[in-house]
Parts: C-alpha cells; structure tokens; sequence
C-alpha cells in the first residue's frame, strides 16, 4: 500500500509499506480518506515535546483521522465485520 512516512526533521517520503495483518481483537480498514492535522505537521517539524524528549520517534506514517471500510477481522474482534464503514482517530472503540 502506499503511504507518507515521515523519516527525519522536515523530511518525508511517499512510499509503499507492506500492509500490515490485524491482531486477534483489531480490524484492518480499507483507508479511503485520511486527514493531516496540525500534530502531524509538528511532527514533520519535530516540534511536539514527545518527539524533542526521546518519548517517541521516527518513522511515523501520519493521517490518524480516516474513514474507510473494513477489510479484514481479527479472530478475536467481535464489534466489526468486514464491509463495515468505519472513522475515528488512533485508538480502539471510535468506528461507527
């Protein structure tokens, strides 16, 4: 699949990545529409304090806010089903 990766201070590539398996209570979305919002540019800058103190680091692929369809059901996940349409940002429970 393709994707931007943010690799280093102000540089960022657009690349192919390997699509990545769910786990057992994860669902794989088919992302059509992902928004950039300003943290992600302050982590192209390197200006979020996480990223100055070490918390975290790069690479990152950015675009937390999505919409799409799932694809793909985790053998454990009960709450989705593939052809789903799902949105949110990171984290678990926020697909409608």
């Amino acid at each position: 699949m393709k994707a931007i990766h943010i690799i280093g201070y102000q540089h960022a590539i657009y690349t192919d990545v390997p699509v990545p398996a769910p786990k057992p209570n994860e669902l794989l979305v088919h992302v059509h529409r992902a928004g950039i919002c300003h943290s992600d540019v302050e982590v192209l800058r390197q200006e979020l304090g996480i990223y100055r103190s070490g918390g975290a680091s790069l690479p990152i692929i950015p675009g937390h806010e999505r919409a799409g369809e799932g694809v793909e059901v985790g053998e454990e996940e009960k709450g989705f089903q593939i052809g789903d349409s799902v949105n949110g940002q990171s984290g678990r429970g926020e697909g409608t």
